[in-house]
C-alpha cells in the first residue's frame, strides 16, 4: 500500500498555453508563436504534480471527463508518481480546461470550461486515502458548486477530527456572499492560502496584518497570503 503523505481534493484542469500572444489576429488570421503547451494545472491537480516532484507521497480526488483531456491528465499525473484512483471519470462533462494566450508582459487571461469539476460533490470523497494521511488540501474553492461551502467545511472539519491537518486554496473570491462559502471553512484550516487581493476582499479590511488577524479571529490556524 503507498505511503501517502498529502491528499489533494478540488480542481483538476487541463492548461493550453499559447505564448508569446500580443493579439488575436482578426477573421482567420494566423499569429506565429515562440511554444505553445500542454500541462495539469488547477489549485488540486496543479498543486499534486508539484508536491510529488518535490517527493511526497501524493493522492488526488476529483473529476474528469470521459474524454481524451481526461486520459491525458490521468496519464501524465499517474507518471509523476501520484495516485490517481480518486479521480472520478464521468460522461455528463467533459474534462475542465483553459486556453491561457500569454501576453509579452507575462499576463495571462484565461479562456475556460468548468466542466466535470462543478460535479466533484462529497460522495466523490475517500477517505479510506484521508486515513492514510498526514495532510488534506482542498484546491479550487469558488469553482466546485457541488462541494463548495457546508460540504468543504464537514470534509475538513471531518480530516481533522482524524488527526489530518488541512489547508484550502481558492479561484478568486464570489461576487457575492462569499462568506457563505468560506465561513464555515474557518474554523476548520489549518492553513489559509489566498492571494493578497482576495484576502483583502474577503476580510474586508484595508492591509494584509488586518487581513490575517481577521481570518485568524474566525478560527484559521495560520495564513499564507500569496
Amino acid at each position: 500500500m503507498t505511503k501517502l503523505d498529502v491528499v489533494v481534493i478540488g480542481i483538476h484542469i487541463v492548461d493550453i498555453l499559447g505564448r508569446p500572444v500580443s493579439a488575436v489576429p482578426a477573421g482567420q488570421g494566423i499569429a506565429f508563436l515562440d511554444e505553445i503547451r500542454i500541462t495539469v494545472a488547477g489549485t488540486a491537480a496543479g498543486t499534486a504534480v508539484d508536491m510529488a516532484r518535490l517527493g511526497l507521497g501524493v493522492a488526488t480526488i476529483g473529476v474528469v471527463g470521459n474524454d481524451t483531456l481526461g486520459d491525458w491528465m490521468i496519464g501524465r499525473m499517474s507518471a509523476e508518481g501520484i495516485d490517481v484512483g480518486g479521480i472520478t471519470r464521468s460522461s455528463l462533462a467533459p474534462t475542465s480546461a483553459t486556453m491561457l494566450p500569454i501576453r509579452p508582459n507575462g499576463e495571462r487571461p484565461a479562456l475556460h470550461v468548468i466542466g466535470a469539476n462543478a460535479l466533484l460533490s462529497p460522495e466523490h470523497v475517500d477517505w479510506s486515502r484521508i486515513h492514510r494521511s498526514r495532510h488534506l488540501h482542498v484546491g479550487g474553492t469558488s469553482l466546485m458548486a457541488r462541494l463548495d461551502g457546508e460540504p468543504t467545511a464537514e470534509i475538513l472539519r471531518h480530516a481533522q477530527s482524524l488527526g489530518v491537518t488541512t489547508s484550502l486554496d481558492l479561484i478568486g473570491v464570489p461576487a457575492s456572499e462569499h462568506d457563505l462559502v468560506f465561513g464555515p471553512c474557518y474554523p476548520h484550516l489549518d492553513y489559509f492560502m489566498p492571494n493578497e487581493e482576495d484576502a483583502l476582499m474577503l476580510s474586508g479590511q484595508n492591509d494584509r496584518t488586518d487581513a490575517i488577524r481577521w481570518f485568524h479571529d474566525r478560527g484559521v490556524g495560520a495564513t499564507a497570503i500569496t
